[in-house]
């Protein structure tokens, strides 16, 4: 996967199943001036002449293993890379009682772009399921 951040506000949590996943990962606030756009830098492989900013970046990799799990808040950058072949990967993404107005707005934005019609009272009551737990 290419170097990005969530388009949802969401935090998230990666639980690995099976293989071997590489994760490099940057927090928001502290790196952004040097990240450029999402996908332009190759973490695992970066070109530091073509994007010389990324070499100021404060970032950490880490290898997760079948049974382990990792967790970024929101807005950080990551990128992955499958270690092993076949991988498995669970994600989950958190809604909290913060941040479920504005994932509601950006859900129905993105069914309107995928032809979907949207329906505010299932939305509404879907994400009140997930935060109620």
């Amino acid at each position: 996967m290419f170097n990005h951040k969530d388009t949802l506000p969401t935090s998230s949590f990666h639980a690995q199943i099976l293989g071997t996943k590489r994760w490099h990962i940057c927090s928001d606030e502290l790196n952004d001036p040097y990240m450029y756009e999402a996908g332009d830098v190759d973490w695992f492989n970066p070109d530091y002449v073509t994007h010389p900013l990324a070499l100021n970046a404060e970032c950490l990799q880490v290898d997760v293993s079948p049974g382990e799990m990792i967790y970024y808040p929101q807005n950080y950058w990551h990128q992955t890379i499958n270690l092993e072949f076949p991988t498995i990967s669970l994600t989950g993404s958190l809604v909290t009682k913060d941040n479920w107005e504005l994932m509601s707005t950006k859900l129905q934005s993105y069914l309107g772009i995928v032809g979907i019609e949207y329906n505010i009272t299932t939305q509404n009551s879907l994400l009140l399921r997930l935060y109620d737990r």
